[in-house]
């Protein structure tokens, strides 16, 4: 009877409690998964019996989407099975944003325009020592129209005072030229063309202009340009 019990004694302890305290002793190495896709990383790490803990993202560039670019426990740490392993994942750069064009437009639509897309407003707006057709009129931005920026990212105003009666300026001839062209002989002397009946993007040729060549307007007038469809920048 006594060697019966013994001999249920010595299965007991091998067959039922030395497995369980050797698995509650198991350490494993964490593998290493940085630079991996991620569907690759979660297959070693169920593999090693380890599950995905917290993950957060980094930027990258296009080619490290969705990469492993760090892990926690390091790679090669001892670690218990079924713990969870913290993984930092690249995610590619948000598409870039425009600057708006809000030149001429006022304080307030200017904002709006810019929030809508997105872009930080810098609270110091400044006024400007170029004049404007009405106060409180956008003349420049910096960065300025065009330029690409992330999300966020924040874009400093400057406004206009409005025409100055005290000073008058020749207009210009500018027909015949290109709209690019214009703006680069109205904007120095503080003059602001505006096309119509066309987008200044297609860079028309101008035909006609008002007021016309040799007239005598305060800065921070405009001058209207009309233009040839036609006549278009194909670049």
């Amino acid at each position: 009877m006594l060697l019966f019990l013994v001999a249920l004694l010595y299965f007991a302890v091998d067959k039922l409690i030395m497995p369980r305290v050797t698995r509650h002793g198991t350490e494993i190495s964490v593998p290493d998964i940085s630079n991996k896709p991620l569907p690759e990383a979660l297959d070693a790490l169920a593999d090693a019996g380890l599950v995905v803990g917290d993950s957060t993202t980094h930027p990258g560039t296009e080619l490290q989407q969705g990469l492993i670019r760090s892990q926690n426990p390091r790679a090669g740490a001892k670690t218990k099975p079924g713990r969870r392993v913290h993984l930092t994942i690249y995610r590619g750069f948000p598409e870039p944003i425009a600057v708006p064009d809000v030149i001429l437009a006022s304080l307030r639509d200017a904002r709006s325009d810019l929030r809508r897309a997105a872009l930080t407003v810098h609270p110091d707006e400044l006024p400007d020592t170029t004049r404007s057709p009405f106060p409180d009129m956008v003349t420049r931005t910096e960065p300025p129209a065009g330029e690409l920026l992330q999300k966020g990212d924040t874009v400093r105003i400057w406004y206009g005072l409005g025409l100055n009666p005290n000073y008058s300026v020749e207009v210009p001839n500018v027909t015949g030229s290109q709209h690019n062209a214009a703006e680069q002989i109205l904007r120095p002397l503080h003059l602001w063309p505006s096309p119509l009946g066309y987008d200044k993007k297609d860079n028309p040729l101008i035909t006609r202009q008002s007021p016309e060549p040799g007239s005598y307007v305060p800065q921070g007038s405009t001058i209207r340009l009309f233009a040839d469809s036609s006549h278009v920048d194909a670049r």
